[in-house]
């Protein structure tokens, strides 16, 4: 009898212990589909859209554990192409780019943890480059400093070399 009752034990204790996963799909009043994601013990997790009211696709966002992590891509309501970004951990992280409705360059820029820097540039919409601006700089010993942190291997974190 205690066999049974150990093994029932552990049956729902191995139940408990699975991570729990909900299928959320949001809609507009006219009954159009508005938000689809997934939600990991509460957290968004995996790939999110996004959609306008007439149905196409606004933005197509990927999460992990509750943070925006990975490709972000934002659309005009005509379908095209307006934003390109990447977040990590939930920080803006390297190169932006924007798009006019007409497809061409309209901004480009980087980002660091968050953070503008180095060289953006900002074109009109015929594509012709309009104004430069110069973001903040990182320093080089506090970029080492990242670097270090960052740098992984085997599991255990390593001094990387200049």
């Amino acid at each position: 009898m205690t066999k049974v009752y150990t093994l029932l034990l552990f049956v729902f204790i191995s139940i408990l212990s699975f991570s729990q996963t909900e299928e959320i799909k949001l809609y507009y009043e006219n009954g159009q589909l508005k938000e689809e994601y997934t939600l990991v013990d509460g957290k968004k997790d995996g790939l999110i859209k996004q959609y306008f009211e007439n149905g196409k696709l606004q933005k197509e966002v990927n999460w992990k554990y509750g943070k925006p992590n990975g490709l972000w891509k934002e659309y005009y309501e005509s379908g095209k192409l307006e934003t390109v970004m990447n977040w990590k951990d939930g920080l803006k992280s390297g190169l932006l780019t924007c798009y006019h409705e007409n497809g061409q360059l309209k901004l480009k820029g980087n980002y660091v943890f968050g953070a503008a820097i180095g060289t953006w540039k900002y074109y009109d919409k015929k594509g012709k480059l309009r104004h430069i601006e110069e973001e903040g700089e990182i320093e080089e010993d506090y970029l080492r400093y990242i670097e270090k942190i960052l740098s992984e291997s085997n599991g255990k974190l390593e001094e990387t070399k200049d």
